[in-house]
């Protein structure tokens, strides 16, 4: 029987998967990144939105309720209070830009990494297994 020497190495494979899935890792760290950053962005925006609508809202009551208070003298009951509260609450999240962590605890880096590192073992399993019957 003739012995074929095959040109691969454990550490060819090693550096290989390791070079693949250091640039994987960059590219999703990059996409993440960029999409944490506009939706970011996107939620900020809203939040100013709501805040200015808010104020909006508020200086139009309290508009009305200085031409009302001429005419009839409105009591201050928990309906200014509720209002200043929303007031204060659109306020906060637009100025402190502060945002609450949504979605899934895992991201799509550790399952590309799962998956590279499978790969990884698989081929050196067969590129072993090949040798030896080779042998």
């Amino acid at each position: 029987m003739v012995r074929i020497k095959l040109g691969g190495s454990l550490t060819g494979y090693i550096v290989i998967g390791v070079v693949l899935a250091v640039v994987v890792g960059g590219a999703a760290y990059f996409v993440q990144a960029q999409g944490t950053q506009a939706r970011v962005n996107k939620a900020n925006a809203i939040a100013a939105q709501q805040a200015k609508l808010a104020a909006s809202e508020q200086a139009a009551a309290n508009k009305a309720n200085s031409t009302n208070s001429t005419a009839v003298s409105t009591p201050t009951g928990s309906g200014t209070a509720s209002s200043a509260t929303n007031t204060s609450a659109a306020t906060t999240v637009a100025t402190t830009g502060v945002l609450p962590h949504t979605g899934s605890s895992f991201s799509a880096e550790e399952y590309v990494g799962l998956g590279l590192l499978v790969m990884v073992v698989v081929g050196y399993v067969t590129s072993r297994r090949q040798l030896l019957r080779s042998l």
